[in-house]
């Protein structure tokens, strides 16, 4: 299985951290000063994730694992995301009714 580096970020309640590679976001900051993203995608567009964390109270019958990969609509999540000091991680969150499809089980994902 693919090892994911865990940092500080554990999902709680019924939510999900799902990375994401390669989609370019920006960071701005508007004339009141406040924190905006920007992304070259559409909300609406079908985004494919793989599993960071799974918050505890995920009913067990969604069976989702870390490394599991994943699909969900993007603007599902309002914009909620996760970036670690380093800016190495950037993790969207999720709440479990979010997620679409799971399309590879993480035990199955290559190292």
């Amino acid at each position: 299985m693919k090892e994911l580096k865990m940092e500080k970020f554990v999902a709680l309640g019924t939510w999900v951290g799902v990375e994401t590679k390669n989609i370019k976001r920006e960071e701005k900051v508007d004339e009141n000063g406040l924190w905006y993203k920007e992304s070259q995608l559409d909300d609406g567009l079908i985004i494919k994730s793989t599993v960071y964390s799974v918050g505890p109270d995920v009913p067990t019958g969604y069976d989702l694992r870390v490394g599991d990969i994943v699909h969900w609509k993007l603007g599902s999540n309002n914009g909620a995301h996760w970036k670690s000091e380093d800016k190495s991680i950037i993790l969207d969150v999720l709440e479990i009714n979010d997620i679409l499809v799971v399309e590879e089980r993480g035990d199955e994902v290559a190292a």
